[in-house]
Parts: structure tokens; C-alpha cells; sequence
């Protein structure tokens, strides 16, 4: 049975809201503003003077609905992370927030906190899958609700991609990176906190909902989408081949919304003989479901063709002050990644060893062949692209 999903309120039909942009703050008084204005709920001792210099202070503004969110250049967060600062003003007042780019979803996301583990390393938040058993946690389910707009999505990446001079590593702001470089941890973590898994008090775990009241539909003919098979204390995803969506809840792939590419992904390809990794082009297309109240967000490496689902978001306006939409929808297996790292592999396979063989790319492994391509809706999908 299909349920219908309800919202309060439903956002806008028009395919021109993905048309919004960052726009950039000229005055330095708008930006001194929003940077005064700014409350920092963070544990490492990130403040406004430290942002001042590193300058990372707010350079674009983008509308959504009644929220205002602004960015920072981009720079190196942990790990390497393409990472924005996110000025989020909201109800009169304005947050400071942490958004950087999975390599994995290729999808930018909030940072709602961190977790230290057993041997001292860090590990960040994935949101109220930290607190719940393993079972929820290797769908990766809660993952989605760190998602930004799907309009703010391509609105960030075609403003950086637009002004060169504000992305990562620009030599006009070598001397603020080295200041980065000498404590990335407070600015790419200190805008948020070490996250107890048992008492999480950051406003992710106050404003966004953990439970299925906020799935006002099934994806799945019959099941969840999330449904997971075990075998012993193993668990795997779905047989891609099983996996089917509700007519109503489907892509419509007769109506491309909106499009964006992105020149240099972190996926990566060797040309001809060479041992040398080269940075893949990706293009992203987003379309509406048949009923309009949910948008997926599809990718596509330009050079390797290989596709996958990125996202499925909630057709919905109600806005977090993080900067994220607070109603969402579980994908399940549908938004599994074309590489994925080698223990959630492991565990996608731990019931087919010889079905879904995996291969090491990186420090990833490249299960786009033997898992992601035999999902029907990625086969519906580039059925329709080619």
C-alpha cells in the first residue's frame, strides 16, 4: 500500500525557484552585521575574531523562503573537506554552521557535531544515526537529513564555480589558509560539539525529527525503504533487482527540472596507460516525483558514465536553523554511493560474496557496477539520459 505524504505546507511547483543564486555582499557594513549578529554554539573556542582572521566572514547571501543563509570562501576543512562557513539567519536571529562536501555523495552537507573514538581520531556526526543501533545506521538514513536544499545545492556550486577567487586554495588568501591549516580542527569542527551519544544537546538533535512520523510515505512497493536482511549478525541491503518504487512516488523523467555541472568532482579515472588519477566532471539533474512532493537529485560522471542517486528530498519549506529541510524521507538503498568505504561495502556484501564483488579505488571501494547499476531506478534512469 502506498500512503500519501502530507506536509503543512508545500513549497512552490515552479521549476524557476532552482533558478535562485548566492548573490554577493558588497558593503562591508552588511557583512560586519551579519558577523556581529552571529551566535557561535561551538566547543573549541571558533569566534568572531578568529573568523575575521581567517577570512572567512559571509561573501554571498541566498534566500529560502523566510530564511537568509549566507556563506564564507570556501577552504580545506579536516581531511581536506571543500568546506563553507553557513551564515543561517532565522525568527530574528542568525547561526553559524559548518557545510562541506562529501566525497562519497557528492552532496554538500551540515555538520550537526563530533564524536572522538576508541583510538583518539575524529569522527563526525552523521546526525540521530549516532545514537541508534547498527541496523538504522548502515543505511545510512539519517545521513539525508545533513542535506542542504536541493536549490541551495546548485545554487553554492555554480557561485564558487562562477568566482574562481572564492574557492579553496586561491592564492589570494594563502596567508589565512596557513592560520586554517594551524588549527582546522576549531574552524571546521568549532562551529558545532563533541556529541555524547547518549545525551546529544546541539540544535540538529532539538529541531530535527528521528523517528518515521516525519516519513509520510513508503518508496517501496510493500516494504520500507529502509527494510535491511541479516544474515547471522550481518547486515546487507536489499537485492538491487527487488527494489521498486510506488508509481506516484517515481521520478518523472519526462520533466527535467534543473541541471548543474560541476568540472571537478572527487570522483576520479586514469586516462589511457597512465598511473595518474584525474578529477571526473560530474553533472547533476534533479527532477520532481510523478506526484510532486518529492525531488531526486540524480549524478552522472561525465567521462566514466557511471550514475547514481544522490539525494531524495521532501518537496517541503520548512527550513532548520542549520540550513536544512526539517521534513525528510528515508532513500534507503537508493541513494547508495558508487564508491563507499570498504566496511559499509563489506557489509553490502556480506550476504551475496559472490554476487557483488567489490574493487578498491582509493581508500573507497567501487561498488557502482555491482550494486548501484542493478538498483531499477538507476537503470530507469539512464535508460532516460542516453
Amino acid at each position: 500500500m502506498t500512503v500519501e505524504i502530507k506536509y503543512r505546507e508545500l513549497e512552490s511547483n515552479s521549476p524557476n525557484r532552482f533558478e535562485n543564486k548566492f548573490w554577493p555582499i558588497r558593503t562591508v557594513e552588511s557583512k560586519t552585521k551579519t558577523l556581529l549578529n552571529t551566535e557561535i554554539d561551538g566547543d573549541l573556542g571558533l569566534d568572531i575574531h578568529k573568523i575575521t582572521e581567517a577570512k572567512l566572514y559571509p561573501i554571498a547571501e541566498f534566500n529560502f523562503n523566510d530564511t537568509k543563509i549566507s556563506i564564507s570562501r570556501e577552504f580545506y576543512g579536516r581531511s581536506d573537506y571543500p568546506t563553507v562557513l553557513g551564515y543561517v539567519e532565522k525568527n530574528g536571529k542568525t547561526f553559524l554552521c559548518t557545510f562541506y562536501k562529501s566525497s562519497s555523495s557528492a552532496m554538500w552537507r551540515y555538520l550537526p557535531g563530533y564524536e572522538y573514538t576508541q583510538s583518539n581520531d575524529i569522527h563526525f556526526s552523521k546526525g540521530h544515526s549516532s545514537t541508534l543501533s547498527l541496523e538504522r545506521s548502515v543505511s545510512g538514513s539519517f545521513e539525508h537529513t545533513l542535506n542542504i536544499p536541493t536549490e541551495m545545492q546548485k545554487a553554492l556550486s555554480e557561485f564558487l564555480e562562477g568566482n574562481p577567487e572564492f574557492k579553496k586554495g586561491n592564492s589570494i588568501y594563502e596567508d589565512a589558509d596557513k592560520i586554517i591549516e594551524q588549527n582546522k580542527d576549531m574552524y571546521f569542527l568549532g562551529t558545532t560539539r563533541n556529541v555524547d551519544k547518549f545525551h546529544p544537546t546541539n540544535r540538529y538533535f532539538e529541531e530535527m525529527p528521528s523517528k518515521e512520523r516525519t516519513i509520510f510515505g513508503k518508496l517501496l512497493k510493500g516494504k520500507n525503504i529502509h527494510t535491511l536482511e541479516k544474515k547471522g549478525s550481518r547486515v546487507a541491503l536489499p537485492k538491487p533487482e527487488l527494489v521498486t518504487l510506488s508509481d506516484s512516488q517515481s521520478p518523472n523523467f519526462s520533466q527535467e527540472i534543473t541541471s548543474w555541472k560541476v568540472p571537478e568532482s572527487e570522483f576520479i579515472y586514469f586516462e589511457g596507460e597512465s598511473n595518474m588519477p584525474k578529477k571526473e566532471p560530474l553533472i547533476y539533474r534533479v527532477y520532481f516525483s510523478q506526484d510532486r512532493r518529492l525531488i531526486f537529485t540524480f549524478c552522472t560522471t561525465e567521462i566514466t558514465k557511471k550514475s547514481f542517486c544522490a539525494d531524495i528530498q521532501t518537496n517541503s519549506k520548512e527550513i532548520t536553523s542549520f540550513g536544512c529541510r526539517k521534513n525528510w524521507i528515508d532513500p534507503g538503498c537508493l541513494t547508495t554511493p558508487p564508491y563507499e568505504y570498504p566496511s559499509q561495502a563489506f557489509i553490502l556484501g556480506s550476504n551475496f560474496t559472490d554476487t557483488y564483488s567489490t574493487k578498491l579505488v582509493g581508500n573507497y571501494s567501487d561498488i557502482s557496477e555491482s550494486y548501484v547499476a542493478k538498483l531499477q531506478l538507476i537503470k530507469q534512469y539512464t535508460a532516460n539520459i542516453e
